[in-house]
């Protein structure tokens, strides 16, 4: 998957797959004032977008 392609429900999928304690999305989460992950994702769209891309390049093999 490439980082354009992740959408809202590869996020959904992603986050469904973690827990938040040691979700990879972490360091952009913990920046955030009320530590959201939605919020996050919004403030830092390109940066989640790599990690979750990744994460799913490397679950797949792709």
């Amino acid at each position: 998957m490439k980082p354009n392609e992740v959408n809202l429900e590869a996020f959904s999928c992603f986050c469904k797959l973690h827990d938040c304690l040691n979700c990879p999305l972490i360091e952009i989460v913990q920046l955030d004032e009320y530590h959201s992950c939605f919020r996050a994702i919004r403030n830092a769209p390109v940066r989640a977008q790599d990690i979750v891309a990744k994460y799913f390049e490397d679950l797949t093999g792709e």
